[in-house]
């Protein structure tokens, strides 16, 4: 099936109010779609067949969402790899509140670091944008054109929502008994001189990620080792990652896994249970399901693919809310914070230009 094909069948899904998801790996040339052929909310799932899970950042609040492939109608594509350029248009408005907000944030954070509460929490913030309409072909497009190695994917429920988004963060893959994460935190670009370079706050950060995937692991998983720490590009934006890699043990199963690394503190922070409380007080909006994450798992046949849902957007009838946030330390500097932020939101707003 052609691309043009594959999109106008989702659109008449779409338009009868029908939960689908169409979602394209990294360096895949697959586009897949799951088309659920009724409206019913699954919040659980037999995990004896394939399901796509869209879950939340904190599961107490939210519900996790199946797609259990059974329900559905499956579609599939060849990724055409259409080039599209941003344009690069600056849609924002006056930013000033958003600035302020978030700076303050940041600095509350800082003071808790100087008290010891915090090691490192990851706070985010929420940016409004306008919009008349969604085509649907253009946006995944982008997408792809834009994330060149990022899972993409489009998801909508009529009950929950409909979210795009595109994202750079494995959180966890399965097949068989051999399992693979990443440590990926930091984020920079490319200076004056074309080079990437790190500061020490970034090296941190990501350190901290990497040191507790690693502590979380060690006790229930067999031949556990990493990677080098190396670059990644995500549209515009670098971040360090480490690969981390182990053999499960006959007990472990992916649920397992995930409880222990979701949310890791690329996400929420550290210590864990104080970072995510001070996120839930402090920031001015609830997550929903940014910072959560998604994929397809079949359990029976001990193979899962999930990713960390990051550079997302909700979508609604005349507009979207984008989704962006950074990791802050001891060393952050509120403003560098909030420009960061910017430099996120950045891609995704062009996406639906």
């Amino acid at each position: 099936m052609n691309q043009s094909d594959l999109f106008q069948i989702i659109i008449d899904h779409k338009d009868k109010n029908l939960p689908f998801v169409v979602f394209n790996e990294p360096y895949s040339d697959d586009i897949n779609a799951k088309l659920q052929i009724d409206n019913k909310l699954h919040t659980e799932c037999d995990l004896s067949s394939e399901a796509f899970i869209f879950a939340p950042f904190d599961a107490k609040k939210f519900d996790k969402i199946y797609m259990p492939f059974d329900k559905c109608n499956s579609y599939r594509s060849v990724h055409l790899d259409i080039v599209l350029k941003s344009n690069s248009k600056n849609n924002e408005l006056d930013n000033t509140l958003n600035k302020n907000k978030h700076t303050s944030l940041v600095e509350k954070s800082l003071i808790a670091m100087e008290e010891g509460v915090l090691k490192k929490v990851v706070l985010s913030r929420i940016e409004l944008m306008s919009i008349s309409s969604v085509d649907l072909t253009l946006v995944f497009n982008k997408l792809l054109s834009f994330y060149n190695n990022s899972y993409v994917y489009i998801w909508f429920h009529p009950k929950v929502g409909f979210w795009v988004g595109a994202t750079p963060e494995k959180l966890l893959t399965i097949k068989g008994d051999f399992m693979e994460t990443v440590a990926l935190a930091g984020t920079t670009k490319i200076d004056s001189e074309g080079l990437v370079t790190w500061s020490k706050k970034e090296i941190d950060e990501q350190q901290y990620v990497k040191s507790y995937i690693l502590d979380s692991l060690v006790n229930i998983v067999d031949n556990l080792s990493y990677s080098k720490t190396v670059n990644i590009k995500s549209g515009d934006l670098y971040h360090l990652c480490t690969t981390i890699s182990a053999n499960l043990k006959p007990f472990s199963d992916y649920n397992s896994i995930v409880d222990l690394i979701h949310p890791t503190p690329a996400v929420c922070g550290i210590p864990l249970d104080i970072s995510k409380e001070f996120i839930s007080v402090n920031e001015d909006y609830d997550r929903s399901y940014y910072t959560g994450y998604l994929g397809v798992i079949s359990p029976k046949n001990k193979s899962v693919k999930l990713y960390v849902n990051l550079r997302c957007a909700e979508v609604f009838n005349n507009f979207i809310k984008i989704y962006i946030g950074g990791g802050i330390t001891k060393d952050s500097n509120p403003l560098d914070e909030f420009e960061e932020t910017l430099a996120k939101s950045s891609v995704m707003k062009n996406v639906f230009y």
